[in-house]
């Protein structure tokens, strides 16, 4: 399963739709501190997050999670429009920079979570 936490709208629906369309069962979330609610009840095989969020931020949320060890085996994958150089992120398997491809992120999934 794939926990996503995007605060914008239209960008969480297509992404959320992309997955799904690839077969990938996907939770969505638009605020990080529901999406870890949900994780410790159900921790997932990937984590999505965007990094600049209100109230909770991506990089807050890493670390609430560093701290719950249901969490360890799940991959990070943490999408910015921030410039380079990006953020280093230790809890953070793969930063995505926004803009990027649909694929991008599709082919990042198979790479980080095999």
């Amino acid at each position: 399963m794939i926990v996503l936490v995007e605060n914008d709208d239209l960008a969480r629906a297509v992404t959320t739709s992309i997955l799904v369309n690839r077969g990938m069962a996907v939770l969505s979330f638009s605020k990080a501190a529901d999406a870890l609610k949900a994780m410790l009840v159900s921790p997932p095989d990937v984590l999505i997050t965007d990094l600049m969020m209100e109230p909770m931020t991506g990089e807050k949320l890493l670390e609430e999670m560093a701290s719950h060890p249901s969490l360890n085996n799940t991959v990070v994958i943490v999408t910015t429009a921030l410039p380079y150089p990006l953020p280093t992120l230790p809890r953070a398997n793969l930063i995505l920079q926004k803009p990027f491809p649909s694929e991008d992120l599709v082919q990042a999934i198979f790479k980080v979570s095999l």
